[in-house]
């Protein structure tokens, strides 16, 4: 009793101590908390501005995008109507003629003086076009006008220049059915693209804005020749002229090592839009920055056009908007410390009016804990599997004699830490990754070292325990030894896929390994080879000498097959002497190779009893998308072809 009132005393005075220095304490903790979340708020500003920064330039890199359709539909439209007016003007003047003489003579003056006038004669084929002198240009002038019937159309057609280049016209045609003449207008399309895209690079190279105006915009034009990507430059303000029409290489790098420029062809070409960030140099100042750019693609030019920004342009702003958080965060404290005083006063008043009641109740409770305590020993020892309990930080709370004899290890030294095993640190580390993740799962199989010498599989059942308020607290582990049911597993396996003469591997198994790599090689665009072979004559070998002579041919030659492929082929007997050889990431050639070396293998080894056999041998290459029976069928043709044609060879499918 006189113990229990001076640890009474003794805790009242520490408790005042203690909410003194709580005080002070929790100011500060308050301090802290408030500088995290004016951080914070610091750092939502920071979001809001590249937020918008983002929108605006996304939306001028959008406008940009824009104009070029909008004025590349209009100047397409105009050019039409443009070459309708013309065909249908001189359409009209050559009918004033009364003669038919005259309007010819019409025709061809037309045609020599504007080069872009064509008349063609049909009965004759005779043209009178300055581009049809030009090689080639005559043939599709004559093949476009056979496409034409009573109605004007337009066409798009390819024709080459004086110079040899190819360009896009487009063609208007009338057929006048009285002189049997059609009159065709043509506009250079390549000529008009190239004017606009010049004009629009001067547009996008002269644009600026944003802060101090250092946000621009750039142009990048892709190419695609031989399989292989190139970028040009087209605009980059910031770049000297000598820059401008050079590839950029698709493996540059930032400052970070990260290749941005491979991943802006990346995004343009399979998204068509996007942002990318990497580390650059800003512009006008010797320093490199974080930069976010978004970049869009327009496919009619091959075109990547983007802009870009760099968010530490915006902190001088976000810097003053911060001290005036500051201001507002430090009056707040000042406030709720004075508050905080006042409220720590009352409750140690209450606090000391409670005391006698706490340490009634904490002499009770003990007493309760002291015998729950030993109930749960026992019980936990009545147990005869190895059982642990770990807690959320990776602490052992107890283990069981059972555990402890099964692994090695010492409960006292296990709970202190002391014990460094490989087994331990991964039962620890299931244990907690089942805590984390919480599955429906709940158990696990492993290999562990059972007292660091045997190998054993064991499976082990988790579940959670909670504390008094219901959280979860850590992880309760039962284990049990199957390594012999796993060995038995195994063997059942075993026998299930091998076949028992050969010790290949039989159909059925055939099946699921034909059927998994046809969706790897469909998967990964590899090739996948089939070879199917079967012994030549192998009936007379078992009439002759008989099925158990029979049955030693067919091992010696599944050893010799078996010993003359990869060890990531697979080798099958899929009949009596029928047998396959799947043979992934081979293509045709090889796989020929490979059942060619088999044949002249077989053919010269000396058979038991036997002598010398022979094999026939077909062999296909996997299509894409093909199904896994065709597959079989052309290999089996394959096959039949070879014993057609004489056997002891090979034939593909």
């Amino acid at each position: 009793m006189r113990e229990e009132k001076r640890i009474k005393n003794s805790f009242i005075a520490l408790s005042i101590i203690l909410l003194i220095i709580s005080l002070f304490f929790t100011a500060f903790i308050f301090y802290k908390d408030l500088t995290a979340i004016h951080r914070d708020v610091f750092k939502d500003y920071e979001t809001v501005y590249i937020h918008k920064s983002k929108s605006e330039i996304k939306n001028v890199v959008n406008y940009f995008i824009e104009s070029i359709k909008f004025e590349r539909e209009n100047a397409f439209e105009d050019i039409k109507v443009s070459l309708r007016r013309k065909a249908k003007k001189i359409e009209n003047v050559m009918m004033g003629f009364e003669r038919e003489k005259d309007r010819k003579e019409f025709l061809r003056m037309v045609s020599y003086q504007d080069p872009s006038i064509c008349v063609i004669f049909s009965k004759r084929k005779r043209l009178y076009c300055p581009l049809s002198k030009i090689e080639n240009n005559k043939k599709i002038l004559l093949e476009l006008i056979k496409t034409v019937y009573i109605r004007p159309i337009f066409r798009t057609i390819y024709l080459k220049s004086k110079n040899g280049e190819t360009n896009k016209y487009l063609a208007f045609i009338i057929y006048n059915s009285k002189e049997k003449a059609y009159i065709l207008t043509l506009e250079n399309m390549t000529k008009i693209e190239e004017k606009l895209k010049d004009k629009f690079k001067k547009e996008i190279n002269k644009f600026r804005y944003g802060i101090s105006r250092k946000r621009y915009m750039f142009v990048l034009r892709v190419e695609k020749k031989n399989g292989k990507i190139k970028l040009i430059r087209l605009v980059n303000p910031n770049r000297p002229k000598s820059f401008m029409n050079k590839e950029i290489p698709l493996d540059t790098k930032d400052i970070k090592g990260k290749e941005f420029v491979k991943e802006i062809v990346s995004i343009a070409l399979n998204k068509g839009e996007g942002f990318v960030e990497y580390y650059f140099k800003i512009i006008g100042e010797n320093k490199i920055s974080p930069k976010i750019t978004y970049i869009k693609y327009y496919k009619p030019w091959n075109w990547i056009i983007g802009s870009g920004f760099y968010p530490d342009l915006y902190k001088n702003d976000l810097y003053k908007r911060d001290k005036n958080l500051n201001k507002i965060f430090k009056k707040y404290i000042l406030s709720l410390t004075s508050e905080l005083a006042v409220f720590n006063l009352l409750l140690l008043l209450v606090f000391v009016g409670f005391v006698n009641i706490i340490m009634k109740r904490i002499a009770r409770y003990r007493n309760q804990l002291e015998e729950k305590e030993k109930f749960q020993i026992h019980l936990i020892e009545s147990i005869p599997n190895p059982l642990f309990i770990l807690n959320k930080n990776g602490n052992f709370v107890r283990v069981n004699r059972a555990f402890e004899k099964f692994f090695c290890v010492d409960e006292s030294s296990l709970l202190k830490g002391k014990v460094k095993d490989k087994t331990i640190e991964e039962l620890k580390e299931h244990a907690l990754n089942f805590f984390e993740k919480r599955e429906n799962n709940n158990s696990k199989e492993i290999q562990v070292d059972v007292c660091k010498t045997e190998k054993s599989i064991i499976e082990i059942f988790y579940s959670v325990y909670t504390d008094i308020n219901g959280e979860p607290e850590g992880v309760i582990g039962i284990i049990f030894d199957i390594t012999i049911k796993k060995a038995e597993e195994r063997k059942l396996k075993q026998i299930s896929i091998k076949d028992e003469l050969t010790g290949l591997f039989n159909r059925r198994h055939f099946n699921e390994i034909l059927n998994r790599e046809i969706l790897r090689a469909n998967r990964y665009k590899e090739p996948l080879s089939m070879i199917m072979y079967d012994i030549d004559h192998f009936k007379r070998v078992n009439d002759t000498h008989g099925h158990l002579v029979g049955d030693k041919v067919l091992k010696r030659l599944s050893e010799i097959v078996k010993s003359n492929v990869r060890s990531s082929d697979y080798v099958f007997r899929t009949g009596g002497e029928e047998f396959s050889i799947l043979l992934p990431n081979t293509d045709l050639e090889k796989a020929y190779m490979v059942a060619e070396k088999l044949r002249k293998r077989v053919e010269n080894e000396n058979f038991d009893k036997v002598g010398k056999i022979t094999i026939s041998l077909g062999v296909a290459q996997y299509s894409e998308n093909e199904t896994a029976d065709n597959f079989i069928k052309r290999t089996d043709s394959a096959l039949y072809s070879s014993k057609e044609n004489g056997r002891n060879r090979t034939s593909t499918g």
